[in-house]
């Protein structure tokens, strides 16, 4: 049987054959990069060699990861492993780091609780707005472009200037304090140059002549 061509479409008829375990489709374009269809479910995989030893390493499940997703994750990793970094051992490093909410209520909120008297403010800033983005992510996951989105969305939404920039300055502490903690791999705050939003202008509003009068009196 002629496998499937290595595209969406392809790969959204692929069917494994009765009379076997699992059916391989090598993409043609990307070294190592493949679709692995079983009878229950297709996903890629990235197959590379470091240090002597073979690595298969899964990239994620089709069709929920697209081809032009699998191959650029690929390309990526292609270039750790020319710079000698195992793709496999980066990612398994990046599971075993402490996600944002983990490091939020197991440390941050028993800290505040003892130094911070509005401590509930930032409970409540974490719970509604940063952890539904945030949460499930690691400090390493978490990127400028992640916060800038995150920002433009909220604006959208019609969430304040003012409570944004609360939000990004709890998101900030959080990551100035896991620094100051020393936790591995995390940088201060202050390395991503974090733009909060400017509020609606004041207006300045002067005394008439006869409220001046009555100030006096």
């Amino acid at each position: 049987m002629q496998p499937p061509e290595f595209t969406n479409k392809a790969l959204e008829s692929a069917i494994c054959p009765l009379s076997k375990a699992y059916l391989y489709v090598k993409d043609p374009k990307t070294l190592g990069l493949s679709a692995v269809v079983t009878k229950g479910s297709k996903r890629f995989l990235f197959r590379y060699r470091i240090g002597g030893r073979q690595r298969n390493m899964s990239l994620g499940a089709f069709p929920a990861l697209k081809v032009a997703d699998a191959r650029r994750l690929a390309l990526q990793h292609h270039r750790q492993v020319a710079y000698g970094i195992d793709p496999l051992e980066e990612k398994n490093q990046l599971k075993a780091m402490l996600r944002l909410e983990t490091f939020f209520h197991a440390q941050y909120l028993p800290f505040i609780k003892l130094h911070k008297p509005s401590w509930h403010v930032d409970e409540s800033l974490f719970r509604l707005h940063l952890a539904p983005v945030f949460g499930r992510k690691t400090f390493v996951e978490i990127t400028p472009d992640m916060v800038i989105r995150y920002t433009s969305g909220k604006k959208a939404t019609g969430f304040s200037a003012a409570l944004n920039n609360q939000s990004l300055v709890l998101l900030g502490a959080l990551f100035n304090r896991a620094h100051k903690w020393l936790l591995k791999n995390v940088s201060a705050a202050r390395h991503w140059h974090i733009q909060y939003l400017k509020g609606p202008p004041k207006f300045n509003r002067y005394l008439q002549q006869e409220e001046h009068i009555k100030l006096k009196v």
